[in-house]
């Protein structure tokens, strides 16, 4: 019977193989890492290698950092949670109403400036300063009143950043590496404005047909909100000194770790997985931006954490720790094996060709060919188009199946009796779309 250690090894080595993750790993249970290693590419312009200390954008795994920095603050006598944003920013809207605690808890109202209208084809690409970012929205409506519903906004981790500024005296930056990264030994961690040199920091890349690099976007945007780098090793000692008291007092800690509004703690996100027929519950934050996706997730029941950081956008981080999960738990899960790609004639490859149309949506999917390789055009998180290549790997009389390169989808299309095309599409998830060709 296998160990532990050796179906881990298995299922990480099985994604390896098939090209289907790039990044790095750190397991640690019952208080010894167990896992610790880079996969994949750090860099393909210089053919650079991910390991175990390369360094990843860490997205908004950042907020936990603020989080930390504003509870610091606060046993410290010199902010109060149920104090009102209008005491830091003059002609808030409604900032009589929004207390710390509601930026802290996504429960302000306040607009998130990463979803709205104007991010994308401008914003994200332009210098930006925290108070740029408050002068922007301190004006525009509430999404709802404060402290009644939920709404993740990034927004809200900016102006805490601000806070942070104004009541230390120095910038929020060199608060968190002063009184947080120092005294940890995080010496891999950092905050990243796009503009200084970070060595051994890898690229993020997404797809469009094939690898390639993502879209600009300036650092600055993220300020407090999710501009912070780090590697696996590092965030280890984050995750170990959350079960101390070396920052905080364990009534502090007990903030950052209690539920609001029936979803999340201050920078963490809380819920339950059923492992092994056994309820887990379980703290984690995702963290993506600009062609990185990255997943920190502690079991604290179980003393157990998986850490995965990936430079490729498409990883599905979240599923790969569930997975990892599950198999330091005593849960067996199906490993996957490489396929055969078998050659397939053009002519009977174009009959699959077209857009299919995702039953009850407006949403289509797109099966192209291109000098003699077929792609799928599909929507995927937040709603993004990607274009990928689908190997063929069986074919019969009426149906043909594919695998997908760089992601772990398959894709089978049937031909019906009324000569009907209908594809079934499985994401890394389990989850499963059908769709119907357009005639």
């Amino acid at each position: 019977m296998k160990s532990i250690n050796q179906l881990l090894e298995d299922y990480l080595e099985s994604l390896n193989r098939r090209e289907y993750f790039n990044g790095a790993i750190l397991v640690s249970y019952q208080d010894r890492i167990i896992h610790c290693k880079g996969y994949g590419i750090a860099n393909h312009q210089l053919n650079i290698k991910n390991t175990g200390e390369t360094r990843f954008r860490i997205g908004s795994i950042t907020k936990a950092f603020i989080a930390m920095a504003i509870l610091q603050l606060e046993q410290s006598g010199l902010i109060d949670l149920e104090e009102t944003l209008d005491s830091y920013i003059e002609d808030m809207i409604e900032g009589h109403k929004i207390t710390i605690h509601h930026l802290l808890s996504h429960s302000s109202g306040i607009q998130d400036f990463a979803s709205d209208i104007n991010y994308w084809p401008a914003r994200m690409r332009l210098f930006t300063t925290l108070e740029d970012t408050i002068n922007e929205f301190k004006n525009k409506p509430l999404n709802f009143d404060p402290g009644t519903e939920f709404r993740y906004s990034n927004t809200e981790y900016a102006i805490l950043a601000y806070i942070i500024e104004k009541i230390s005296g120095i910038t929020y930056e060199k608060y968190i590496e002063d009184n947080i990264l120092k005294p940890l030994g995080m010496e891999s961690t950092g905050f990243d404005d796009g503009r200084k040199i970070i060595k051994n920091l890898s690229s993020g890349y997404t797809i469009w047909k094939e690898i390639i690099n993502p879209e600009f976007v300036d650092m600055t945007n993220a300020k407090g909100a999710y501009d912070m780098y780090s590697n696996v090793k590092d965030l280890y000692l984050w995750s170990k000194a959350l079960n101390t008291e070396k920052l905080v007092s364990k009534n502090q800690l007990g903030k950052m770790f209690n539920m609001y509004n029936n979803v999340c703690g201050y920078g963490w996100f809380l819920d339950k997985d059923i492992i092994n027929d056994m309820q887990r519950n379980k703290f984690y934050h995702l963290g993506d931006v600009n062609g990185y996706v990255n997943y920190f997730c502690r079991y604290i029941e179980d003393d157990l954490t998986i850490i995965v950081l990936s430079n490729f956008n498409l990883t599905p981080v979240e599923q790969i720790s569930k997975n990892i999960a599950a198999i330091i738990l005593g849960e067996d899960i199906t490993i996957s094996q490489s396929c055969s790609v078998i050659r397939v004639d053009n002519r009977t490859l174009n009959k699959y060709i077209g857009s299919y149309l995702i039953n009850g949506k407006d949403n289509k999917i797109d099966i192209i060919s291109d000098q003699d390789n077929v792609f799928i055009t599909i929507a995927k998180r937040y709603g993004v188009l990607y274009m990928y290549e689908l190997l063929p790997i069986n074919i019969e009389d009426s149906k043909i199946e594919f695998i997908s390169k760089f992601i772990e989808d398959r894709v089978v299309i049937e031909i019906t009796s009324k000569h009907q095309f209908k594809l079934t599409h499985i994401d890394p998830y389990g989850k499963i779309t059908h769709a119907t060709k357009l005639m």
